[in-house]
Formats: structure tokens, sequence, C-alpha cells
């Protein structure tokens, strides 16, 4: 349920109730798949932080992406017009998604790399 939840927090205010929920579960499938691929990699994540807040945060981003029905969003954030997903027409929006994405994931390994240097200091 977490998962979902975090998974929806990007999209909330450019989707439907319906469309919610479908992100929501796919969200939920997709951090019990994650939970298990990072146990078995060894990786020390005992509350599953990774994947509810890592797995399920960058699903929920690229949702925006996908998912975003026009109907909301004009004026917000810069954006000329209501934010239009893949589905509704425009692959712009998922582009954007998947560069802000990138841009979390480079952030957080940078940060990790650097605070793991650090430590061994």
């Amino acid at each position: 349920m977490l998962g979902g939840l975090v998974a929806i927090t990007a999209p909330c205010a450019f989707i439907s109730p319906p469309i919610a929920f479908l992100i929501g579960a796919i969200a939920g499938v997709l951090v019990v798949w994650s939970v298990l691929f990072w146990e078995r990699k060894g990786i020390d994540d005992p509350v599953g932080a990774i994947s509810v807040h890592g797995v399920g945060g960058l699903w929920g981003l690229l949702a925006v992406g996908l998912f975003a029905n026009a109907t909301f969003g004009a004026g917000e954030h810069g954006v000329a017009g209501n934010v239009r997903g893949l589905f509704y027409g425009s692959p712009g929006q998922l582009l954007a998604q998947a560069i802000a994405a990138v841009t979390c994931i480079a952030w957080n390994l940078l940060v990790a790399a650097r605070s793991s240097s650090r430590s061994a200091d």
C-alpha cells in the first residue's frame, strides 16, 4: 500500500481516479518484485525503503508522462496548456519525466558515492 501511495504522489494532480488505482496497483507489484530483487543481491534494506520510495517513486514519476489526461495543469510549473501524457497524445511529457527520473537517479548515486567515500576516510 505504501508503494502505491508513493507512486501516486507525482501524478495525483494530472490523472483520473481509475488511473490512480491502476498506478497504485502496478506500484504494489513493482515494490514486491523490487524487495525480492534487492534481497537476492544482498543489499541490506530491512524496511524496503529502496523499493517503496525509489522504485515506487520512479514509477509514479514516469506515470505522469504516460497517464496525464490533459484535464489539469495549465499554468502550473510554467506549463502552457494542460499536462498531457503519452496515452493522451504527448510523448514530450514522457520524455520530460524520463529526464527527471535520470536526474534523480544520478543525484542519488552521486550523493551515495560521496557519502560512502567520506565514511571510508
